[in-house]
């Protein structure tokens, strides 16, 4: 419980009061409350669970809806805000950078956006084009969790 609580309080999320979106990013957007899903994953299948926190509307994250956090717990055992932007739930990729899958996330445009692991955090890596999405070996966080 108390990790959890370390991630809802890096998040800030306020409660909004709405049982079906029951969040709201600060006391200014009381009119826009939002959902969260939480995806916790051993993406690098060292016993620590990293967990993603997928959120918002267009008011929070623009044209793409939602946006996408990642907390990998650190060295001294305290998790670490990766990512952080406007995206749709990653795709997990086939591809691995130093322990870590790359991470493919959408949002609206022809291109899409790859993160790789550099040993501290994920960043842009390339972008796929659309056509090219679908030859992509890839599996979603949905599924990945599972595994």
């Amino acid at each position: 419980m108390n990790e959890q609580n370390q991630i809802a309080a890096k998040l800030g999320f306020l409660p909004s009061g709405d049982k079906t979106q029951p969040f709201i990013q600060d006391k200014d957007s009381k009119d826009f409350p939002f959902g969260a899903t939480v995806y916790a994953t051993d993406m690098n299948k060292d016993g620590a669970e990293e967990i993603f926190v997928v959120f918002g509307n267009t008011f929070t994250s623009g044209n793409a809806g939602s946006s996408v956090v990642l907390f990998i717990k650190n060295s001294a055992g305290t998790y670490a805000e990766n990512l952080g932007f406007p995206g749709m739930a990653p795709d997990v990729l086939a591809t691995i950078s130093q322990g870590y899958p790359d991470l493919l996330i959408g949002g609206p445009g022809m291109e899409f956006p790859v993160w790789r692991w550099n040993g501290k955090t994920y960043n842009f890596y390339k972008n796929v084009k659309n056509a090219d999405y679908e030859k992509l070996k890839k599996v979603s966080l949905e599924n990945i969790r599972k595994q």
